[in-house]
């Protein structure tokens, strides 16, 4: 059984598989996977479609140490491939050309004090129309600028204020136990616990569906974080995650 996504070789590749709608440097679809050691745990993810590579190489190693990197530089091949790090160790600069964070949380952890003044509606995959989306789109229009569809098979969750206006949204994703594309807040209600509370939330439903965890993505955009990201970044941290990693794509090759 995986508490987390990151507790061995075969429950990170479980996870990836899930990530796959993400569609992001690291978390892409696949169409197979391959174990090449357990320790540290190290997978070859062969793509479905990128433009870039046709496979990665992905290690998990908590610490970034020499030994591993060499590890990682000694598995590449004559084939087109990325070179990814899971680690809660932080690289400088120099060392890779994209960089992702994963909050992972404990279903049972001691989250912030969330919103009680909001009621938040859950939505199965079943039940996602023209009225739920909608309201998802104005959200995430107001919290960061643009929309992403909720995926197929997603359950959606909106949070209301007393007077019916949607403040928040978030999609959770029961195959990878990931909040899909993060938590969401429209600006004019930011800092008020909403966020906390959504993710409260999503943790309960999980657990209802038999997951131990919850995981939550954030791509850094650029080589440095911008205001956006430290304020994303701040605020998942705040929430007391279990695990908090960095996922970078290494510039070694």
């Amino acid at each position: 059984m995986c508490f987390t996504p990151v507790d061995d070789v075969e429950c990170l590749a479980s996870w990836l598989r899930g990530l796959g709608v993400l569609g992001v440097f690291w978390a892409k679809r696949v169409k197979g996977i391959e174990v090449v050691s357990r320790n540290p745990p190290t997978l070859v993810l062969k793509w479905q479609r990128s433009r870039r590579s046709k496979r990665a190489i992905l290690t998990l190693c908590y610490v970034a140490s020499h030994g591993c990197l060499d590890s990682l530089q000694g598995l590449v091949g004559k084939e087109d491939t990325d070179i990814l790090l899971v680690t809660a160790s932080e690289l400088a600069q120099g060392q890779y050309d994209r960089w992702s964070k994963i909050f992972v949380y404990d279903v049972n952890g001691s989250f912030l004090d969330p919103n009680h003044e909001v009621s938040v509606e859950v939505y199965g995959p079943e039940s996602i129309n023209d009225y739920v989306t909608p309201i998802v789109e104005a959200v995430q229009k107001s919290s960061w600028g643009f929309y992403n569809p909720p995926p197929k098979g997603v359950y959606v969750l909106v949070a209301r204020l007393h007077n019916g206006e949607p403040v928040g949204s978030a999609y959770y994703n029961r195959a990878s136990s990931n909040v899909d594309f993060g938590i969401h807040v429209t600006k004019p209600y930011w800092r008020r616990r909403i966020g906390t509370r959504l993710l409260v939330e999503v943790a309960r439903l999980a657990k209802s569906l038999d997951h131990g965890w919850v995981s939550v993505v954030r791509v850094i955009r650029g080589m440095k974080p911008t205001l956006s990201d430290r304020r994303a970044i701040a605020f998942y941290r705040a929430n007391n995650p279990k695990h908090e990693l960095n996922v970078y794509r290494l510039s070694m090759c």
